[in-house]
């Protein structure tokens, strides 16, 4: 899915924004970047609440380095320092874009790894839209990371396995009870967990479950809520906005009405808490 990708520039440099933007088309319509700037903020809208909002979620963040830039107060001192927080904190990749010759080599983002290649200033090219590919490839790069460590993470979690002594995969039926012997975490309901003695000596952990068509999603939820703990959510942005972050996609399967009944199960557990919206309706967020 899409990675939410940020643009922090001077507007003195409004052109050669949008020149990165067309240059980064093809990503964004094969739905790999989902790209914005303040450009995008809506007449009467707290704009300074709106750029914090989408730095956080950012988990790419493009700096456009000028002369202008760097003089500007609010893009040097407050959005590049923001920007340079998420990214020492693993939660987005910064990248400064040289586009006019500077003194970047003595910025306090000196230590990155800048575009274009060796830090040639993009109206230094003989050729601008060779420097805007070069630029192009080098973000896709970051795109293509981001989206293997998120694969990779995702993986991980449904490898974890709660017992080693697991042998295989079935179900089983012991009296009257239904149970699951599983080697992976994907079960419809958990209800809890006994020992099973099968004839063969081995004694095996196995989930019990309720028998239903849906399976129970609460554990997606909150490692979403974990993944945007600055936030609260309501079911439905849950299901809407995040369902298009990467790993999350069953959420777009789920219904509001389902995604809110494993809020509330979460929060019967201590897991989440909740507040109300201007519009009086229940918001969700994860426990500190």
């Amino acid at each position: 899915m899409e990675i939410p990708v940020f643009y922090s520039y001077s507007h003195k440099d409004e052109n050669f924004r949008k020149e990165l933007v067309t240059h980064l088309e093809l990503l964004r319509r094969n739905n790999l970047i989902a790209g914005w700037s303040d450009r995008e903020i809506a007449p009467g809208s707290n704009w300074e609440e709106e750029i914090n909002f989408n730095i956080q979620k950012a988990k790419i963040i493009l700096l456009l380095i000028s002369p202008d830039f760097i003089a500007s107060d609010y893009c040097y001192e407050t959005e590049t320092i923001f920007a340079l927080e998420q990214h020492e904190n693993n939660k987005a990749k910064v990248v400064p874009i040289i586009i006019r010759p500077c003194l970047w080599k003595l910025s306090q983002f000196s230590h990155l790894q800048v575009l274009p290649k060796e830090g040639k200033a993009l109206t230094t090219w003989e050729n601008k839209d060779s420097a805007w590919l070069n630029v192009a490839e080098g973000i896709i790069k970051v795109v293509e990371e981001l989206r293997e460590n998120r694969k990779k993470e995702i993986q991980n979690s449904k490898n974890v396995v709660s017992d080693s002594n697991i042998k295989a995969s079935r179900d089983i039926v012991i009296g009257d009870s239904n149970y699951i012997i599983t080697n992976h975490g994907s079960i419809e309901q958990q209800v809890n967990i006994e020992e099973i003695h099968l004839g063969t000596g081995d004694i095996v952990r196995a989930n019990k479950i309720i028998h239903n068509e849906k399976e129970d999603i609460s554990h997606l939820v909150q490692q979403f809520l974990k993944d945007y703990n600055q936030w609260y959510f309501s079911p439905l942005r849950i299901n809407k906005w995040g369902g298009r972050q990467i790993g999350y996609e069953k959420l777009s399967e789920s219904n509001s009405k389902e995604i809110r009944q494993a809020l509330e199960k979460l929060k019967k557990q201590g897991a989440v808490k909740t507040t109300k919206s201007k519009k009086g309706n229940t918001i969700y967020k994860i426990e500190d």
